[in-house]
């Protein structure tokens, strides 16, 4: 079997396509001019040049593939627009273009809780809860979902929501966290609960929907069962690195205190700031618990990493990497 990976230079869609290997399917990578491919560059794929917004680049790529996996997004822009270009119209691209192809088998696209937006603190959601993302990220996953809705039966596909991922290579927030706790002490703004996952159980759990005949044309949400405190995954890295930090606990309103100094420091050090402006909408909201029993049932994902053990082993690769 052949499979496409957009986004495949980044965290998760390069710990996809080193699974996608061991189970022996040939890997085709769609690569962004200019990307950093170091992740994949001693793998052995197949780099093709191409970009979500061509669609003549799209059509290469998809030739002969079974199952696609559509991870390429925009994360981080500056430009808001940007958000809505990549994430909604490209995805819109590639449907297109996948639905020229009839021997495909699955698309697989991989959006985000974020698409649901905050739980609240009294509730766990689900594939069946109502959809009130809050962030610009959020909200442009949400509007791509919504294209595979209206595609009618011209494309098999599954979407996957995924919660925070963690995990070797994770060089955003979470690589704060251990370098905060490394000097001291750490910043919590709340009193929050997550639903996270480590990243190899991310990717085993993409190839698992793909793989599932009933997972076609459904919903899916991956991670652990097991909702942990920021207090909880604290500890967890204050074990990993044998150092106990202070909790400096603040109000979410301090965000917007505290937000502007972060721009203007990373700034002056040409650093992309821990902090910006127009992150604090999502940031404020401190409860994202979901339920992943749904994808359990129909194609038996498996945690086989929890959160103890997927912390060790990142703090491992941190500190060989020379991160910490």
């Amino acid at each position: 079997m052949k499979a496409l990976v957009t986004g495949a230079t980044g965290f998760i869609g390069s710990h996809l396509v080193e699974a996608l290997l061991q189970k022996n399917y040939r890997v085709s990578c769609l690569v962004l001019p200019g990307d950093e491919a170091r992740w994949i560059n001693p793998l052995s794929v197949e780099k093709l040049d191409g970009d979500v917004l061509d669609k003549e680049s799209l059509r290469k790529a998809v030739a002969g593939v079974d199952y696609v996996f559509h991870l390429a997004a925009a994360v981080g822009s500056d430009d808001l627009r940007t958000y809505y270009k990549v994430n909604v119209d490209g995805t819109k691209n590639l449907i297109d273009v996948c639905s020229e192809n009839p021997d495909l088998k699955r698309f697989v696209f991989v959006s985000s809780i974020a698409a649901m937006g905050p739980s609240g603190p009294r509730r766990v959601l689900d594939e069946h809860s109502v959809c009130l993302p809050v962030s610009d990220y959020g909200k442009s996953k949400w509007q791509a979902e919504r294209i595979f809705h209206g595609n009618g039966k011209r494309l098999a596909y599954t979407i996957v929501r995924l919660p925070l991922v963690y995990g070797p290579r994770s060089m955003g927030g979470f690589l704060t966290v251990f370098k905060l706790v490394k000097k001291g002490f750490l910043f919590m703004f709340g009193q929050g609960r997550n639903t996270v996952a480590y990243v190899d159980d991310i990717a085993d759990g993409l190839i698992r929907a793909a793989e599932s005949a009933r997972a076609a044309n459904r919903t899916y949400i991956l991670g652990e069962k097991r909702i942990y405190s920021w207090h909880e995954i604290k500890a967890a890295v204050e074990r990993s690195l044998s150092k106990k930090a202070i909790t400096i606990g603040l109000p979410p309103e301090m965000l917007y205190v505290l937000a502007p100094f972060a721009e203007l420091y990373g700034l002056a050090r040409n650093k992309v700031p821990l902090l910006r402006i127009r992150n604090i909408g999502y940031l404020k909201h401190s409860f994202w618990q979901a339920e992943p029993a749904r994808a359990v049932e129909d194609f038996n994902f498996q945690v086989r990493h929890p959160l103890l053990l997927g912390i060790e082993r990142t703090a491992r690769w941190y500190r060989e990497n020379g991160h910490l």
